[in-house]
């Protein structure tokens, strides 16, 4: 064969492939590139539904905190009033079933935000939040209800204050 017939022909044959083997990879570039590119919008848009699930339970919890709070602490008054005025002793002391029902539902309340709680320090404040109030309701005196009532006011008030550490940095 001449070299006027194979030298073109093979020249052809050679850019050809060598334009497929171009193409090729500007293909995976840019398959990669779309790739990296929605794996970032796909994190992007995790963070913002984590951070906005997060911003829903923190101010959630601090409602509740706040129901916890003035249960708890409706149900030590009416102890106190009647163990001093009634008489009646404080082993005995039962609270009425409306106070106790709002109890328990501020209490559940609390259980299940503070699960959801990413931050390490709060959900532990906010265990003691809880562990505190239970005692003031089961404690044998009045005086260790009204220790552990001290106590769960300064929890609070140290579990409200995080609290609005963590909101101010997820708006």
């Amino acid at each position: 064969m001449n070299t006027e017939v194979w030298l073109p022909l093979l020249t052809l044959g050679l850019g050809w492939a060598g334009s497929l083997a171009t193409e090729g990879l500007r293909d995976r570039r840019l398959a990669d590139r779309e790739t990296r590119a929605r794996e970032a919008e796909s994190t992007t848009k995790q963070a913002e539904r984590r951070d906005d699930f997060q911003r829903e339970t923190l101010l959630g919890l601090q409602e509740a905190i706040v129901a916890l709070g003035q249960a708890t602490a409706s149900i030590h008054r009416e102890d106190r009033r009647r163990h001093r005025e009634e008489g009646v002793p404080w082993s005995q002391l039962e609270a009425g079933e409306k106070a106790t029902q709002s109890w328990w539902d501020a209490s559940f309340a609390v259980g299940k935000l503070k699960v959801r709680v990413l931050d390490h320090d709060l959900r532990g404040l906010m265990n003691r939040f809880h562990d505190a109030s239970t005692v003031v309701l089961l404690a044998g005196s009045e005086a260790e209800a009204s220790v552990a009532s001290e106590g769960m006011t300064q929890t609070g008030a140290d579990a409200q204050q995080r609290l609005g550490e963590l909101l101010r940095a997820l708006y």
